[in-house]
């Protein structure tokens, strides 16, 4: 999932973006919803094609490829 991506790097997301809760916590997503965790850590009704493009923007690539395979596998991939 793209959100799952974007939950990668909590810290950077919470610091470039008032719309997500200061409480929430950096952890492994991958194999959860991430739709579902993204929609807990925002302060408003998360809207995919309004909020998830804003929100990837603020994920650092490095941390997002720590803490997601998924993303890990798709940056090897493209060679990034």
């Amino acid at each position: 999932m793209f959100e799952n991506w974007i939950v990668s790097d909590v810290d950077s997301i919470k610091e470039h973006n008032d719309m997500i809760d200061q409480d929430a916590e950096k952890d492994y997503y991958d194999g959860k919803s991430g739709t579902t965790v993204l929609k807990r850590m925002m302060k408003m009704p998360y809207k995919k094609v309004l909020h998830g493009p804003k929100l990837f923007k603020s994920t650092r690539f490095i941390t997002s490829m720590k803490y997601s395979p998924s993303f890990l596998n798709f940056a090897t991939v493209l060679e990034l």
